[in-house]
């Protein structure tokens, strides 16, 4: 996406920490870039054009989207 991060802090099942730690060394990558992909996934989000375009929105707007 972007060079600037925005620091998010998420509480989530010890196990699936775990499994992210794991899954991070077996592929040679952040905690964080394998987070910020599975958002993006969850959130219906293919493009960091896409992604921007969403904070253009109102918060109705984003509520309806």
């Amino acid at each position: 996406m972007s060079t600037s991060r925005a620091k998010l802090t998420a509480y989530v099942d010890p196990v699936v920490h775990r499994a992210l730690k794991v899954a991070a060394a077996r592929q040679n990558e952040t905690e964080s870039a394998i987070v910020e992909r599975a958002l993006m996934a969850a959130l219906g989000i293919e493009s960091a054009e896409q992604a921007r375009a969403l904070t253009t929105l109102t918060a109705d707007q984003a509520m309806q989207a």
